[in-house]
């Protein structure tokens, strides 16, 4: 399958137990679902920013992002009114220093459909079986990692 090119957009916001930080994570996970088909929310990661003050700041963060349908450069005005008006909104709801709101180039490959629901024997966790073509170049590349890591110098 082809590689293509998307927008992507993140918003990294402190992880704190307050119900105003809860509420704008989930407003902004239904507007992702409802405007780009869907989102990705990871949850407690270890960050670290530069105050106003200058001083160095220990962040946990959540990270909610999502991929558009058109490229960066085709889309670059629509994304920087969105992501502008995505940080206005973050602060008018809280009261924060620390919001980034991102847009980057994202290359991704398309998901392969799954065939029909019936699990493979080998493979029950995921539903399906690898291709041939994927087994022989997983043990392709297996052998060249092994031949390089066995190789002198």
């Amino acid at each position: 399958m082809p590689l293509s090119e998307k927008a992507r957009i993140e918003v990294y916001l402190p992880d704190l137990p307050s119900v105003a930080y809860q509420e704008l994570l989930d407003a902004l996970e239904l507007e992702f679902t409802y405007t780009f088909g869907g989102c990705t929310l990871i949850r407690g990661l270890s960050g670290s920013y530069q105050s106003q003050l200058g001083l160095p700041v220990q962040d946990r963060v959540n990270l909610l992002y999502t991929d558009t349908p058109f490229t960066f450069d085709e889309g670059f005005d629509r994304l920087s009114r969105y992501t502008d008006a995505l940080r206005q909104t973050a602060f008018e709801a809280l009261d924060e220093e620390a919001i980034l709101v991102a847009a980057s180039k994202s290359i991704i490959r398309p998901r392969r459909k799954r065939p029909d629901k019936a699990l493979h024997p080998t493979f029950p966790l995921i539903g399906f079986a690898p291709s041939e073509t994927s087994v022989v170049r997983s043990l392709q590349w297996r052998e060249a990692v092994r031949l390089i890591a066995a190789s002198p110098g």
